[in-house]
């Protein structure tokens, strides 16, 4: 589970629509294999890779191939700041 700056515990299942992407987004970022994360997610892979795909459509992530890790493009990191701002 994240942890946020004010200290509060996220728990993914509780989370709705956008805010599934985010915590996908900076779950990937961190180096949280994709695996570990449909895990939270109560197993559910379509959930999942819906969003990592929606997170590569939009540009707000990328996979690097030669380091083999996910990566916060500038485009994601604004949409990001955006949505934690509120």
């Amino acid at each position: 589970m994240k942890v946020t700056a004010s200290s509060t515990v996220i728990n993914p299942r509780a989370l709705r629509g956008l805010e599934q992407a985010l915590y996908i987004l900076e779950s990937l970022c961190e180096g949280e294999p994709e695996n570990k994360i449909i895990e939270k997610f109560q197993g559910d892979e379509q959930l999942v890779t819906m969003w990592v795909s929606f997170l590569k459509h939009n540009h707000w992530l990328e996979f690097d191939t030669v380091t083999h890790k996910y990566v916060l493009t500038k485009k994601g990191l604004e949409w990001a700041i955006g949505k934690t701002a509120r």
